[in-house]
């Protein structure tokens, strides 16, 4: 299952202090190594670079959600922010995030700079992110009391390799992903969720009842759109935000609002 939608809000307890467990698979959907999803959702501050680039994306973007939201959980706020959605996209295709608080254990560090690669095919999985300090204890005696077997890493990582190859291929050479194994793409809408109890909308696919701060972007031609970023970023960030594909990404949610 690809879920698409890590975050803290969606982390919940069975009762204080109890398990915890990812819920709210409302925009997941069915994958397996053979595909590749296309459908960009989630909400903006954890989204992934190759979301946001608009390519093809499997298990990785999972993983770099996991990654932002321990980051979050140590450092009590999201490593790339913006007071709009165009700020954001473009930290996190563009942007390194700030050194962890200098309390915390250079462990986490080094798995944090591993969940959050900007390329998919370097990032961790989330098997080797369980196998690594400081989550290593924890992950094994979650899988003992599940009565789970977890395989060592081995220090071949070429099946791990391919693998990350065949989810991070390009679009012209892979051919099943087009629904991204919804059943009814009619109840997903854009597979965004709705937003609820807010008035704040980044448009109508983006979830909008956090605190994240982020002023919404008005609905504006293509033109005024591209016009609106280069004053947000000024021209060299600009031309960097295209060749990055920040700005076709903010032109496809515009267009999807319409």
């Amino acid at each position: 299952i690809l879920h698409r939608d890590v975050k803290p809000e969606n982390c919940f307890f069975r009762c204080p202090g109890g398990t915890l467990l990812l819920g709210d698979f409302g925009i997941s959907c069915d994958l397996d190594e053979h595909h590749l999803a296309k459908t960009c959702c989630g909400s903006p501050l954890y989204l992934s670079p190759e979301m946001v680039n608009q390519e093809p994306y499997a298990y990785a973007s999972d993983v770099w959600s996991f990654g932002i939201t321990l980051y979050e959980m140590a450092q009590l706020v999201p490593p790339f922010k913006g007071a709009n959605i165009c700020q954001v996209a473009f930290r996190i295709v563009s942007a390194s995030p700030a050194p962890l608080d200098p309390c915390f254990s250079a462990s986490l560090g080094a798995l944090l700079d591993r969940l959050l690669k900007k390329e998919a095919l370097l990032r961790a999985t989330l098997d080797e992110a369980l196998q690594s300090e400081p989550l290593a204890e924890a992950a094994a005696a979650v899988a003992a009391q599940h009565g789970l077997r977890r395989e060592p890493p081995t220090g071949d990582s070429s099946s791990g390799l391919v693998e990350r190859l065949r989810r991070t291929m390009p679009s012209h050479c892979q051919e099943e992903y087009a629904d991204d194994f919804e059943e009814d793409e009619s109840d997903y809408g854009d597979d965004f969720e709705e937003a609820s109890g807010s008035d704040i909308s980044y448009a109508p696919d983006f979830e909008a009842d956090s605190d994240d701060g982020i002023d919404p972007t008005p609905e504006l031609s293509e033109e005024d759109l591209r016009q609106q970023i280069a004053a947000e970023l000024g021209e060299e960030a600009m031309s960097i935000a295209e060749s990055l594909g920040v700005v076709n990404f903010l032109e496809t949610l515009q267009r999807n609002r319409r």
